[in-house]
């Protein structure tokens, strides 16, 4: 197959697409590759924004949390999607056509302006930034799953404190991207590779499909499939 190589030529980036080739290939070389490509990805954000990891200051003093906090907003200020329900365009316009989509399962919107600043601070300090009440109520203004799901969260964070555990500690999120990129520095590279397949699976899944069928029909088959909120 000739484009896979063409997707890695020196000085451009590479999708998704390339990344799942070489999981499969699985080599030491494919997967320092790999690596490369989804940490440069990850801070593509700050990149974008005009910020390095090295000025996001760790530590809880005051300081240090004033300067992340700035810092998030500094990267909500490059992003053009904030508070844009892009999904709704979407609907709204099929509805046009007449093709009406599914109503969505969990999220209504995830470019919500209250979760989108929820996710700079995450991003720049960790959960030790962001408190669990004010992540479930971002949650809970876009959610439209059974509210008892977001309460069961909620109650198991509480049972989780009172017995001297932090659940927080458990998220990719943790210590914010900066220690997104140390795990995936010194991630085992068969399990990112393995990693990687399995969480492209689903995407090449659905590509194969859209492009595969041109009635507008498959669109709303797909979106009432759980796999399309997964």
């Amino acid at each position: 197959m000739p484009w896979p190589p063409s997707l890695s030529r020196p000085g451009r980036g590479i999708s998704w697409i390339g990344w799942t080739f070489w999981a499969i290939d699985g080599t030491e070389q494919t997967a320092a590759l790999l690596r490369h490509a989804l940490i440069r990805t990850l801070q593509l954000p700050l990149r974008q924004a005009g910020i390095t990891l090295i000025q996001i200051p760790d530590g809880d003093s005051d300081t240090a949390f004033d300067t992340r906090q700035g810092l998030a907003e500094q990267l909500l200020r490059s992003r053009r999607t904030i508070g844009r329900d892009l999904d709704g365009l979407l609907r709204a316009h099929t509805r046009t056509t007449g093709i009406t989509l599914p109503e969505p399962r969990t999220v209504s919107n995830p470019f919500d302006t209250a979760l989108v600043r929820t996710g700079a601070r995450l991003l720049t300090g960790g959960t030790a930034d962001v408190s669990v009440e004010e992540l479930t109520d971002a949650w809970r203004s876009v959610w439209t799953g059974p509210p008892e799901q977001l309460d069961r969260i909620t109650d198991a964070h509480l049972a989780a404190h009172h017995a001297g555990t932090d659940l927080r500690t458990l998220s990719p999120l943790a210590h914010g991207l900066p220690g997104l990129v140390h795990a995936l520095e010194h991630a085992d590279a068969d399990l990112l590779c393995e990693a990687v397949r399995a969480c492209t699976k689903a995407s090449s899944t659905l590509l194969k499909l859209l492009l595969e069928h041109t009635d507008a029909g498959i669109l709303t088959e797909l979106m009432d499939d759980v796999m399309w909120d997964h």
